[in-house]
């Protein structure tokens, strides 16, 4: 019988969804992190959940496929997306064969969730990146009768994630597709909850509409409701730069066993410093690192329409992307982070993690900003 923390869980799901007798539930811990409780009087011991439990049963795959730069031709799909257009490129092909497509998207009251859809539009909502541990659900199940109904699936989640909907299908599917993000860590979804608590309040808006943590390929929050929009540098924002720096993730996120072991089909992010390699192949609207690890994944990149892309390294990716080589270094302020979540002022006081230096910074022009960082690195 499992007896899980964030510590040593990543609330990937696999064993409340795996449970025959349905004794197992996810409850918030005292950050606000989702993680699972058996009900002891209805366990039967089986054992189900152990042998389920990806982190009880780590798998080393060190599986370095080919990398390439990538980038989808279709500039607003660019323009809609973190960096190249990956994500979207992939998704419109197995809708495109009459597939399901399960990922991130917030629903209408600005939660975040995975969700099974079949058409295009649904699918942009899943476009971007949203620094937020999504909720699973029921999903694991729809898409096993999806898989079961001959469907094409595409599933994109975090690694565990994808560790956990291996776990819980306990076989290969052959019209299964996975592609896993490189992934930083996950924030507490209670900490969102208060961030857009702090915002409605700050900005006097009944009820947030929209928001986003990047503008393409920069850290940019952007806020709509009440008929507003209103965006700032992720630099100086109390929810994005402690995210940025790793202050405030789940703790099991900083012992994270996929770096290096890419599980799912396709391996995708943010192509940091991919101009230094291939200025040509750059512009300002960002660059995806894509990296094939299965045969299922080198056969949907073979029929990808409308892209462009380079051949390039795993070492040369990793240079700018340190996520690719290691779990994030655990800061020292991870272990006060949460401290007082529950008090009105919380967020409010998570200014103490945003430094004088940054908000200077933030009021200079990028041109001024670019020069300075030049005038460091001579």
């Amino acid at each position: 019988m499992i007896n899980p923390s964030q510590h040593n869980c990543t609330g990937c799901t696999a064993c409340i969804m795996s449970c025959p007798i349905k004794c197992i539930h996810m409850k918030q811990d005292e950050e606000g992190f989702l993680v699972p409780k058996v009900d002891a009087e209805k366990c039967v011991k089986c054992n189900l959940c152990d042998q389920i439990c990806p982190e009880l049963n780590r798998k080393n795959v060190i599986n370095i496929g080919k990398v390439y730069a990538f980038k989808n031709n279709d500039l607003h799909i660019r323009l809609n997306s973190s960096s190249g257009g990956a994500f979207f490129t992939v998704a419109k092909y197995v809708i495109e064969k009459n597939g399901i497509v399960c990922g991130a998207l917030f629903d209408n009251n600005l939660k975040l969730i995975h969700k099974c859809v079949s058409c295009l539009e649904d699918v942009k909502k899943m476009m971007g990146s949203k620094y937020i541990q999504s909720y699973i659900g029921n999903v694991y199940e729809e898409i096993r009768k999806n898989l079961v109904a001959k469907k094409i699936v595409l599933f994109t989640g975090t690694p565990c994630q994808v560790a956990g909907l291996k776990s819980y299908l306990r076989k290969e599917y052959d019209n299964l597709l996975t592609i896993q993000l490189i992934c930083h860590g996950v924030p507490s979804p209670l900490l969102f909850e208060k961030y857009k608590i702090y915002l409605k309040n700050k900005y006097s808006i009944k009820e947030i509409e929209y928001l986003s943590f990047r503008k393409n390929n920069k850290f940019v929050i952007t806020v709509q409701g009440d008929g507003r929009k209103l965006s700032w540098k992720g630099s100086i924002d109390l929810y994005l730069r402690p995210f940025i720096k790793g202050k405030n993730y789940r703790y099991c996120c900083y012992s994270c066993q996929y770096s290096k072991n890419h599980i799912a089909d396709i391996t995708i992010g943010d192509f940091w410093g991919v101009e230094k390699y291939y200025k040509q192949f750059c512009d300002s609207h960002g660059i995806s690192f894509l990296m094939l690890n299965t045969s299922k994944g080198k056969q949907i990149f073979n029929l990808m329409e409308n892209v462009s892309f380079i051949q390039s390294k795993y070492d040369i990716a990793a240079k700018n992307n340190n996520n690719l080589l290691n779990p994030t270094v655990l800061n020292k302020d991870r272990y006060i982070f949460y401290k007082d979540i529950n008090d009105p002022n919380y967020i409010k006081n998570l200014k103490k993690f945003v430094p004088l230096k940054a908000i200077v910074a933030s009021k200079l022009p990028n041109s001024l900003l670019g020069f300075l960082r030049m005038e460091k690195n001579e």
